[in-house]
């Protein structure tokens, strides 16, 4: 019993620290990388991405295979939704996240930017897992090939909540995108003590 107990309190520890090193926006176990252009003008109103990201942390896999609803509110605001599948070692569960992007026009000369705002949460074996993110996103602002290829790049504070612990880690990474037939496909990672990789593809409904 006694072992079982310390089994589940070290997987708590664990999976609180993969949240905080692993992202995401959008790059996380809770949630897809952000895997998007700043400019909310070459999205339709409606678009519903999959997506999938892994990675490592003090020797534990963790994955995330999740479902992403984007709804143009506005020009300038971007309403998401999603439902991931997210696991840890031997412990997974389904998790869920709802959040917005807002368009910071205007702001830098040479590139888009947008902030980001989202919450995720997740019923473990460990415990509740809650993680509110603020990033900042930005793009360049034409396509670096003649086929649309975009970069984009992420940097933001995550909090996570976990067991009555609280802690806040810094969040740096980046991506492309691909226009890709009727939707955008996108690769990214992000870094923090170890890499956390995913891909994705996002479909438009027009």
């Amino acid at each position: 019993m006694k072992n079982f107990v310390v089994s589940r309190w070290a997987t708590g520890l664990v999976l609180a620290g993969c949240l905080l090193y692993g992202a995401a926006t959008q790059a996380g176990v809770l949630s897809a990388m952000n895997g998007r252009s700043a400019d909310f003008t070459r999205l339709p109103d409606l678009s519903l991405e999959a997506g999938f990201n892994s990675g490592e942390f003090e020797s534990v896999d963790y994955q995330n295979i999740g479902l992403r609803v984007n709804y143009r509110l506005s020009p300038g605001i971007i309403l998401l939704g999603d439902l991931n599948l997210s696991e840890v070692g031997n412990d997974d569960a389904v998790s869920f996240g709802f959040g917005a992007y807002y368009a910071l026009a205007g702001v830098f000369e040479n590139i888009d930017a947008a902030l980001k705002g989202a919450f995720h949460t997740g019923d473990f074996d460990g415990g509740d897992l809650d993680v509110l993110e603020i990033d900042f996103l930005f793009s360049g602002l034409t396509p670096i090939s003649s086929n649309g290829l975009l970069w984009y790049a992420n940097i933001g504070l995550h909090r996570l909540d976990a067991n009555s612990d609280s802690e806040t880690e810094l969040l740096l990474g980046g991506g492309l995108v691909l226009p890709v037939s009727s939707g955008e496909a996108f690769f990214g990672i992000d870094l923090i003590d170890d890499l956390s990789i995913g891909i994705g593809y996002r479909y438009f409904y027009n």
